[in-house]
């Protein structure tokens, strides 16, 4: 048994329309004559049964070994092997384009690293293997399908069907989707893989599902693994959180099941009225913001950031946040009209660390309002520049203490952004 995956390669095929293609096409028509019997699995499978849309499929074939399958690709493409140890094909068929190679791959089994073994890898890499890499992964073509569906995460993701739409469900999967649980497969999912925890809390996120009590108490026994995963892959998982998810159902999760305390070495606050906030996070910078403001100061949150490997762009926006909500919770001892122009300089200030910021819309009413409102959030929105104060006889740091000046005054109301009336205001104040 081999596996395909199939990833989507019109913009706007489904996988089920994905599926009709690949079972009509002649390269697979060759698999079959060849004694190949073909398998859908994994994703798409799950979101037939959730009738949720899906943009790709993995198929299995099974009965042929891979060198076989290599020359019979060929004839109808090009066919490339690449990996050692996984036995992948790499194919691009000439009956329809791809975006990129279908990967085909022998089916795997894995065991864990012997002593001995890390001793091999350590002496090969210079350093010992992490817990998600101390297996060992040997493909075998000959392997039956359930246990192929064995090696996989979530009972959910242990489906398969075959090529007259019989569901093959060794695992319960069918059941745990009536019952809308994330239950694990193995008791060894996550000391085998720790990235699963995690892929457990962004399943039950997307599809509004609870973790199963076995598969919880299992995650809190393995969370300290989460340590040795990449902060850029811990960081993925996150994301799909939020751009595919509940978020607020994710960051309960999270804390839940401990991860969040493991990966940051902090405590979960109790969201109180702020859980209202996570529908509208929609970037990571809101999300984290959101688990972090008030237990930590931005200083604290952007090292968290740092180790997940975060893009510049979103420790800026996080820092924006910070400045935003540590404005409206500081004390208001100022005076009436210094208390007035406060939202638009902190608006002025968050573009200026980003102006994606201003984009942001986990933030106070009063910072939304002054956003939205016609004031002018930067120097350069303003209806005089530089070069016409150069003009008006001003030199060097002197510009930019009079640009500072008119932004105060237009936010206090004293001025107009206009160019005239800005330009007489220097003139008969002399500033």
């Amino acid at each position: 048994m081999l596996t395909i995956s199939f990833k989507l390669f019109l913009e706007n095929e489904s996988a089920v329309e994905l599926k009709a293609r690949i079972l009509a096409s002649d390269f697979l028509r060759s698999i079959r004559n060849a004694g190949g019997e073909i398998y859908f699995v994994g994703g798409a499978v799950r979101d037939l049964h959730l009738n949720r849309p899906s943009k790709d499929i993995d198929a299995m074939v099974k009965g042929i070994p891979l060198q076989t399958l290599a020359t019979i690709l060929a004839q109808h493409g090009k066919a490339e092997e690449v990996g050692q140890s996984y036995g992948i094909i790499k194919f691009l068929p000439n009956e329809f384009p791809v975006s990129e190679p279908l990967d085909i791959a022998i089916p795997r089994t894995e065991r864990p690293m012997t002593p001995d073994e890390k001793e091999q890898y350590k002496t090969t890499y210079g350093k010992y293997p992490s817990a998600y890499q101390a297996f060992i992964t040997n493909s075998n073509h000959s392997l039956g399908i359930e246990e192929d569906l064995k090696r996989r995460d979530f009972t959910i993701n242990a489906m398969a069907q075959d090529q007259h739409g019989n569901l093959i469900d060794p695992y319960g999967g069918m059941e745990d989707i009536k019952n809308k649980q994330i239950k694990m497969v193995d008791p060894k999912a996550f000391s085998q893989d720790p990235l699963r925890m995690l892929r457990a809390v962004q399943f039950a996120a997307r599809f509004g599902f609870d973790i199963e009590p076995a598969t919880l108490e299992e995650i809190r026994g393995n969370v300290g693994l989460i340590s040795g995963i990449p902060g850029e892959r811990v960081l993925t998982e996150i994301e799909k959180i939020v751009s595919k998810g509940n978020q607020f159902i994710g960051a309960e999760l999270l804390c839940k099941t401990y991860l969040w305390q493991e990966i940051t070495k902090l405590q979960c606050k109790n969201f109180g009225p702020e859980a209202a906030l996570f529908e509208k996070s929609k970037s990571i910078s809101e999300f984290m913001f959101l688990m972090l403001y008030g237990v930590t100061d931005f200083e604290g949150a952007s090292k968290i950031c740092n180790k997940l490997k975060c893009e510049n762009v979103t420790i800026k926006q996080l820092k924006a946040l910070y400045l935003a909500w540590e404005e409206r919770d500081s004390p208001k001892d100022l005076k009436d009209i210094a208390q007035a122009i406060r939202p638009y300089m902190t608006v002025f200030r968050m573009k200026k660390i980003h102006h994606t910021s201003l984009e942001l819309k986990v933030l106070p009413n009063e910072i939304l309002e002054a956003i939205a409102s016609s004031m002018p959030k930067s120097h350069g929105e303003l209806e005089i520049d530089g070069h016409d104060l150069m003009l008006l006889g001003f030199k060097g740091s002197e510009i930019k203490k009079v640009l500072d000046a008119i932004i105060g005054k237009i936010f206090s109301g004293e001025l107009q952004n206009s160019k005239d009336e800005i330009v007489q205001f220097i003139q008969t104040k002399k500033i």
